[in-house]
């Protein structure tokens, strides 16, 4: 059983690095091509630097996964993917997840346990919507053409953006409906709550803003530039009001998270108020802060709460929570400074370089901030949780296992 856990391992690496390499394809497709061949040597470290401890997290996750006191030993994959996904159900529909767990069980072949499985999934995570469906669609399609027409006449640069991100949270509406109880079951926190309102309209109010006060701008939001901030900002509303319960068992994990996110937002803020005051290293920008201290906030976060829950759970939510609210905060208190930054010589927030337009701060936020910033810092809260675990309880703890 173990060798079959380190080919596991090893395709769960092959995934995530595959998962790196179409991403890089993707972007070298849509930006200009490299100047330099030397670029693509440089790109290809990049993205292994990136992509290292993504492979460090997943391992760590598939390990506590795969624990034998987790009892994922003595199954195939099928099983415990079903499993899964009928303990996100809500409580009224239980009992269709416990019988088609027994259902799986009297089928023998691999292709047809899979395909099961599979279904089933499909089916938990998107159901039948009810005879309500009909009267939100409808809701959804007069609120994307009132907001197009209002956006497109207030504000057009944005008229993307309010189309894509009211679409989404439609859908998301339509989904909470068909899981009616997701809303009532397993809530997180006051302060995960108010933070992560407070960072989505924040976000949404100063994009805005930003256009509207320099019309400049509106190249550097091109519309895929606008969906992405609509993707994001969507997703961070699901996870802030509806969250699946995998996140919530954990009030320890919430308060950590809440607590590392407003450290991560406030010490951006010192940070660039700190360049501004003493003049040094204006050159450098905030990179050097994007790069480092998301590492160490949520490592050390992560690496509490596990500790203090006795928890690898515990630790991965902490971590999550951060991730999403740590990044919201950033987001916000990056285009005040950016003001302040741009007097010096026009310089960039991100890399202090001169001689950019101002809208260039746009693009950076959303993909420096926004996109990668989460991506960078997430498998180090992971490990974090990890070592938390280790100094906590002991690492085969059952709350370790159903991670």
């Amino acid at each position: 059983m173990k060798s079959a856990s380190n080919r596991h391992e090893q395709a769960l690496t092959a995934v995530v690095v595959a998962v790196f390499a179409a991403f890089s394809v993707v972007v070298f497709a849509l930006e200009d091509p490299p100047e330099l061949p030397s670029q693509y040597l440089s790109s290809a470290v990049a993205l292994a630097v990136v992509a290292t401890p993504w492979v460090i997290a997943a391992r760590r996750m598939w390990r506590a996964w795969w624990s034998p006191t987790s009892d994922v030993t003595t199954r195939d994959v099928p099983s415990p993917l079903l499993a899964s996904a009928a303990k996100a159900l809500p409580s009224n529909r239980r009992d269709w997840g416990t019988a088609m767990e027994a259902e799986l069980a009297h089928l023998q072949s691999v292709a047809g346990r899979w395909q099961f499985a599979l279904g089933c999934v499909r089916t938990a995570l998107f159901p039948s919507l009810n005879n309500r469906a009909p009267a939100v669609v409808l809701v959804v399609a007069v609120a994307v053409v009132g907001v197009g027409l209002a956006v497109g006449l207030a504000l057009p640069a944005i008229a993307v953006f309010s189309v894509t991100f009211v679409v989404l949270i439609g859908i998301a509406m339509m989904l909470a409906m068909a899981r009616s109880q997701r809303l009532r079951e397993g809530l997180p926190s006051p302060g995960v709550i108010v933070v992560g309102l407070v960072g989505v309209a924040g976000c949404i109010a100063l994009t805005a803003y930003f256009l509207l006060e320099h019309p400049s701008s509106i190249g550097a939001f091109d519309p895929i530039v606008a969906v992405v901030l609509a993707v994001v900002l969507a997703g961070s509303l699901w996870l802030t009001v509806s969250p699946p319960k995998g996140l919530t068992s954990s009030r320890v994990a919430q308060r950590c998270g809440v607590g590392a996110a407003l450290v991560l937002g406030g010490s951006f803020a010192v940070t660039s108020r700190l360049a501004l005051e003493t003049q040094l290293d204006l050159d450098a920008g905030v990179a050097a802060y994007l790069m480092f201290a998301p590492i160490v906030i949520l490592f050390f976060g992560s690496a509490i709460a596990a500790m203090r829950e006795g928890s690898f759970r515990a630790g991965v939510q902490a971590a999550v929570w951060t991730a999403l609210l740590g990044t919201l905060l950033v987001f916000v208190i990056y285009f005040p400074e950016v003001l302040g930054w741009h007097r010096l010589e026009g310089r960039l927030l991100l890399d202090g370089e001169t001689g950019y337009p101002v809208g260039v701060n746009l693009r950076d936020a959303i993909v420096w901030i926004l996109v990668w910033l989460p991506i960078w810092g997430l498998p180090f809260g992971v490990i974090g949780a990890s070592a938390g675990a280790v100094r906590g309880k002991s690492p085969t703890d059952p709350q370790v296992a159903s991670a």
